[in-house]
């Protein structure tokens, strides 16, 4: 008995399958398998890969289904296409406007907060807390004390340098 090869239909490959549900059925059913293989391989030779920067994300804010995406990599259309792009897609909408401000001022607060907090850090750290003068039991005369660099009062040997934590 002879085996026959069937040939795979072009409309069960997942491409093909999604493209034809999204035209109307009356259309979707006039393209020959022949036509529907042409268009796989028209749409192929647009390249998908993947782009060094690839960034993707949901945003629960403000409600379900928001998303951001962020893809960058080497330029590679032509200038007629970035062109058509450009005008097909403008940048400075109102709504890009307020995407790029509102960014702008989310890194531009995080910033500032974060040299605020940095800076009343350091500013802690060098502040001289009040010291109080601690007395040296083991001086007894102020000669001794006043040799060491340190204060004679009220026949106790003072010492205003250190921290009283010490």
């Amino acid at each position: 008995m002879q085996k026959q090869l069937m040939k795979r239909s072009p409309r069960k490959d997942p491409f093909i399958a999604q493209f034809l549900a999204s035209i109307p059925p009356e259309i979707a059913s006039s393209f020959t398998d022949e036509q529907l293989t042409a268009l796989k391989g028209a749409f192929g030779k647009r390249g998908w890969n993947r782009h060094p920067v690839d960034i993707r994300m949901s945003v629960p804010f403000p409600r379900p289904g928001f998303y951001i995406v962020l893809l960058g990599g080497r330029e590679r259309r032509s200038r007629q296409r970035r062109q058509g792009d450009r005008n097909l897609h403008g940048l400075w909408t109102w709504r890009n406007s307020a995407v790029i401000v509102s960014f702008t001022l989310a890194i531009m607060s995080a910033g500032i907060g974060g040299v605020y907090t940095v800076e009343k850090s350091l500013d802690l750290l060098s502040k001289k807390r009040p010291f109080h003068p601690t007395a040296i039991p083991w001086i007894s005369d102020a000669e001794t004390c006043e040799k060491t660099d340190r204060v004679w009062r009220d026949s106790e040997c003072l010492d205003f340098e250190h921290s009283p934590d010490f």
